[in-house]
């Protein structure tokens, strides 16, 4: 019989003998005579027990005496379609997890220019606390800041040029004869008590404080009756309306009729009605003012800025000294970390990046260029200089394994709290790390990046590309994590290290599937490399590598849905897939 045959002869049969049973099916069951079968079920189970594979159509689906008699217990439709439901529900659910972990291209900005300048390579990227706003600096000193379009379609977010404004100017240090170059290092918004957004910019000597605020544009010119009532208003005194319009006109008749004031009875229209003008709003624009500007606290470079979520604190670091900020306070500052020796010439290691913990702002750490990150819980000691936990590997940078460029490319980049405070990301050249705070010897997850160029070490040395300071974000949830990479292009890769995608910027939708050993399975379509000299370019393989092109700025949004590329003077924005 067809399925539809047995649906038909199971609708004509009478009620009492469509009892169900709760009795499980087995082999008994099936072999039992169909005259000792008292429901339905057990008589189609014993009449098709008897019938061959193959004679319910299809191999025997339901009761098929072959499939009965191998298995201890018979597996009925409904358990086959429930498994089979299942098996597809789990690879909808992994294929939409995939789809959301990869980036799809959205927008880019930044014009095509032949003869590139230093001055307009962007240096720093950074959304705010909501993701409506991101700010970019360049070389030149210059903040440009982008606004997200409130009417962009759900999961996929059109930003627009907001404004720009000169954030540094280049300086030079008399006392030490030293240039102070006008390059934006890093950019940080700051959460504001009031009206407006402010951030946080600094270079290598100066952090600054820049608040921005709409101020509504005003028209104080005076229209017509029948113009637009914006703005417009009318006051009556003493029975007199005052309205948006200056015209009006007295004659000594109308004086005299009045009695010389208001509210006589030989009063004229003139007195009912005095126009006056009233200013009309005419919508508002962005102005930007530098609030505060804390300088002379940093000897050396300042390579980190971290606001505290408290909105009255902030930290900045330096190679070899982390200073603490009252926004309130420019003149003052408290020093919390000190790592100078006495004797320069004992100097071991300098602070390479620093971050605080944006939940409570209480926890501090700083990477090294050893490789190590310390973690201070502030509330212990005003001077985080002991108790300190100390994440590094356990892979000595000195023995026989190590050489010349170990303690180089064991530098930290940048190291950075995910909003979990529990773990920790860091970026060094050749890799990627997640530590766990309880687990200080080894990290949890280890994303190989350049393994490929670990055999070309020396000639990235001598063309400096060795010391290039590669930044690293996570997603809101912390699950997955972005980093870049050469050939302007990066990599986004899950938490666990199990799937890493590469992602090249020039071509959005090439997508390159990276092993965990990091050998490229899928390379460019063409084998050619734009931009840079043959000195500039490495071939791994089949894959040119441009050293000129390179992402060392990228930043997530808070919302989750997008993520700004900087490379070059271009400044490339995804979205995530939905």
């Amino acid at each position: 019989w067809g399925l539809g045959a047995r649906q038909r002869w199971w609708r004509r049969q009478p009620r009492s003998r469509l009892r169900r049973t709760t009795t499980p099916r087995c082999d008994a069951t099936a072999q039992r005579p169909r005259h000792e079968c008292t429901t339905l079920a057990q008589q189609l189970r014993a009449k098709f027990s008897r019938a061959p594979a193959g004679a319910l159509g299809g191999g025997g689906t339901f009761w098929n005496a072959q499939r009965v008699k191998d298995a201890p217990r018979s597996v009925s439709y409904m358990e086959q379609r429930g498994r089979y439901n299942a098996r597809r529900h789990e690879q909808d659910r992994t294929s939409k997890m995939e789809r959301r972990s990869m980036l799809q291209f959205s927008q880019c900005f930044g014009d095509r220019v032949m003869d590139l300048t230093e001055a307009d390579i962007l240096s720093a990227v950074a959304y705010n606390h909501d993701g409506s706003l991101i700010a970019t600096g360049d070389k030149g000193g210059r903040i440009v800041i982008l606004k997200k379009d409130p009417y962009s379609e759900h999961g996929r977010p059109r930003y627009d040029f907001h404004l720009e404004f000169q954030s540094h100017e280049a300086e030079f240090d008399y006392l030490k004869s030293l240039e102070i170059e006008e390059k934006i290092n890093q950019i940080r918004w700051c959460s504001s008590p009031g009206t407006g957004n402010m951030l946080l910019s600094t270079n290598d000597k100066t952090v600054k404080l820049w608040k921005m605020k709409d101020v509504p544009l005003m028209d104080h010119t005076v229209g017509s009756d029948s113009g637009s009532r914006d703005g417009e208003y009318a006051r009556s005194v003493s029975g007199s309306t005052l309205s948006s319009s200056s015209e009006f006109s007295m004659s000594e008749e109308d004086l005299g009729a009045s009695g010389g004031g208001f509210g006589g009875e030989g009063q004229s229209q003139a007195y009912q009605e005095i126009r006056i003008p009233a200013p009309a709003r005419r919508g508002s624009r962005t102005t930007t003012a530098c609030k505060q500007v804390y300088a002379n606290a940093h000897a050396y470079h300042i390579n980190s800025i971290a606001p505290s979520p408290d909105h009255e604190t902030f930290m900045s670091s330096d190679d070899l000294r982390i200073n603490l900020w009252h926004m309130e306070d420019p003149l003052r500052s408290y020093n919390i970390v000190d790592i100078k020796p006495a004797i320069m010439e004992e100097l071991q290691e300098v602070i390479t990046s620093a971050d605080l913990e944006s939940r409570y702002g209480n926890t501090l750490l700083y990477s090294s260029s050893k490789g190590c990150i310390r973690v201070y819980d502030m509330r212990a000691s005003a001077l985080c200089d002991r108790g300190a936990r100390s994440l590094q590997s356990t892979t000595p940078l000195s023995g026989p394994q190590a050489n010349f460029f170990t303690e180089i490319v064991a530098s930290i980049s940048d190291a950075r709290f995910l909003n979990d405070p529990r773990y920790v990301i860091s970026r060094d050249f050749l890799t990627v790390k997640v530590w766990d705070l309880a687990m200080e010897s080894n990290p949890v997850t280890t994303i190989p990046v350049h393994d490929h160029l670990k055999n070309r070490l020396c000639e990235l040395y001598e063309s400096d590309h060795i010391f290039d300071k590669f930044e690293v974000c996570a997603s809101p949830d912390g699950k997955h994590i972005a980093t870049g990479t050469y050939s302007n292009a990066f990599h986004c890769a899950e938490r666990s290290g199990r799937s890493v995608h590469t992602m090249e910027v020039n071509k959005p939708n090439l997508k390159r599937r990276l092993s965990n050993s990091g050998r490229v399975i899928l390379g460019m379509k063409d084998g050619r490399s734009r931009g840079g000299g043959a000195g500039d370019r490495l071939n791994i393989g089949n894959e040119p590598i441009n050293f000129q092109q390179k992402i060392l700025n990228m930043d997530w949004s808070p919302a989750g849905d997008s993520v700004a590329v900087a490379g070059l003077n271009k400044l490339t924005l995804f979205t995530v897939g939905v």
